[in-house]
């Protein structure tokens, strides 16, 4: 990962990124994502290749759609919009083991994330400002279809930094729709500035940026060995660096921790951990929509983040949840980009192939069926609410999605605590936990009060005997 907290992010032209945009080898014009240039007007933003460097959005390929997320200190919360929404009890008993008790989640550790992450709802005095034009016409379109649980969510901004820029003493970042490489201005409240800032303060934690994992080992007499690339900001390697531990806490992400159990288990470093590892992946049901051809003005550069989500929907496909995704268009499109999360009907898996060395991800084409049938219909009903526009659906030649979740499974590859079968002192804390589907909503708030609950029982019960 790289450490990008004192040199910003991207500068604030999206369509002209410098070098630290997109991780080392993902920079070739993005061609990643296919789908935005679908999109009326969009194609202008579509970036050019910039130099390779260790720069902070990751895309991983995989068989049947591709992953976006973040890399860098701070993880995926350096390019994720910064949503907060808690699901439904009805929604996260539809995806999660039985023996994870909401009620406790919802008393404890859902308030407890929410105050570490510094989070709040965007305020009336922003939203009331013409740059949110979009916002404010989602939410109306929203209701008028008949979305009646539309919610103003928690965010993870500083908004006296949004207000700097709405002022103009302030890098116009968030509040220009350019939030998701990066916020220049210092608004956006990355994990780098929340828990990972707390946990630097305490002394007792080191972070040691531009070490890339490949591969971590168990030792005959216990403890484990963690090899590491210690890697120029290039992506050339300087060092091999070797780590000996007593225990190992995996979090790097659904699409990484999968692949580093996955080759550990199968090459023969960590031989114990079980057939569920590599299983239960999912996309958290994730479709993109572009309403376009709308009867009244969007505006350009769309005011961001998303301030409201159209939760739980019921259609004839499933229930979906949506919001608007405002982003720097390059002049007035009279158009929204939504993202729709329905409940996935299929799930992925990763395999290491023996010839090649690499761990591959299989995503069923299907996987996503019913949640993108949800969310056209939604858009639709959403058209016909503004009394004009069409929904084009994003991704349709290749999917991706931007809330990769699952692979190493609470109750299956792990117990309930985040603990890996097979090799005590093996933990995995991160959206790998989530069984595919965070139940309908965006899935940073409850990896975050997953990975709380799970420590407050490591460290209560296993502090002794490993650490």
């Amino acid at each position: 990962m790289a450490d990008h907290r004192a040199r910003g992010h991207v500068r604030d032209q999206p369509h002209r990124p410098d070098r630290r945009a997109v991780w080392l080898g993902t920079n070739n014009g993005l061609p990643w994502l296919p789908g935005w240039s679908n999109l009326p007007g969009l194609a202008p933003l579509l970036p050019l290749p910039v130099p390779r460097f260790t720069g902070i959005l990751d895309a991983v390929p995989g068989t049947g759609g591709d992953v976006i997320c973040g890399a860098g200190v701070g993880g995926t919360s350096l390019v994720y919009a910064g949503m907060l929404p808690q699901p439904s009890e009805e929604a996260f008993a539809a995806v999660f083991p039985s023996q994870v008790p909401y009620a406790e989640l919802a008393a404890e550790h859902y308030p407890r994330a929410l105050r570490r992450l510094r989070a709040s709802p965007i305020p009336d005095d922003i939203l009331a400002h013409e740059r949110y034009t979009s916002t404010r016409t989602y939410l109306r379109y929203a209701q008028e279809a008949g979305a009646s649980r539309t919610e103003r969510l928690n965010l993870c901004y500083d908004w006296d930094v949004i207000r700097a820029e709405l002022a103009g003493t302030a890098v116009p970042s968030a509040s220009a729709g350019e939030y998701l490489w990066g916020v220049n201005s210092g608004a956006k409240l990355s994990v780098d500035r929340t828990y990972l800032a707390q946990a630097e303060a305490t002394g007792r934690v080191t972070v040691k940026p531009l070490h890339v994992v490949t591969d971590v080992s168990a030792q005959p007499r216990g403890g484990y060995t963690v090899e590491c690339q210690r890697i120029d900001e290039a992506g050339n390697t300087l060092e091999r660096v070797r780590v000996l531990c007593d225990a190992v806490v995996f979090a790097a992400g659904a699409t990484h921790t999968p692949e580093l159990l996955v080759r550990a288990r199968d090459i023969g470093t960590l031989p114990r951990l079980n057939e569920h590892v590599g299983t239960g992946f999912g996309t958290n049901g994730d479709r993109f929509i572009v309403l376009t051809g709308l009867p009244e003005p969007t505006l350009s550069r769309q005011g961001g983040p998303p301030g409201f989500l159209a939760r739980d929907v019921p259609t004839p496909h499933g229930a979906v949840s949506m919001f608007h995704v405002p982003l720097p268009m390059p002049f007035e499109t009279r158009s929204m980009v939504l993202l729709g999360m329905g409940k996935p009907n299929g799930f992925g898996t990763f395999h290491h192939n023996p010839l090649t060395g690499q761990v591959e991800r299989h995503w069923p084409a299907d996987g996503d069926q019913a949640a993108g049938l949800a969310t056209k219909h939604l858009a639709d009903r959403l058209a016909r609410a503004a009394g004009g526009g069409i929904a084009l659906e994003v991704g349709a030649v290749r999917q991706f999605t931007v809330h990769p979740v699952g692979g190493a499974v609470l109750g299956t590859a792990c117990d309930l605590y985040g603990r890996l079968h097979g090799h005590p002192g093996l933990y995995c804390l991160d959206g790998s936990l989530i069984p595919g589907s965070t139940g309908l909503v965006n899935p940073a708030l409850t990896i975050a009060a997953i990975t709380e609950r799970c420590l407050d029982t490591i460290l209560t019960h296993d502090l002794r005997t490993v650490f």
